[in-house]
């Protein structure tokens, strides 16, 4: 539980972080979450299988983790 932790607190301050900067830029805040999500939109199969791969890779280590504390 403690790298999905981590794992989400990372990701939202580096996320808010960009917002950030990209207000304090001039850009309003819809352009500037638009600028964070965009790399999305423009991403093939391919990249979100991978991005698809890390995410498992990550929540399959924790339900391992968990289940082997459990015996």
């Amino acid at each position: 539980m403690k790298v999905t932790g981590v794992f989400l607190f990372i990701t939202i301050t580096a996320s808010a972080f960009c917002v950030i900067l990209d207000i304090l830029l001039g850009f309003t805040f819809s352009e500037a979450w638009m600028h964070l999500l965009h790399p999305f939109f423009v991403m093939d199969v391919s990249e979100y299988l991978v991005v698809l791969l890390f995410l498992s890779i990550t929540i399959g280590h924790q339900i391992i983790t968990k289940k082997n504390q459990q015996k």
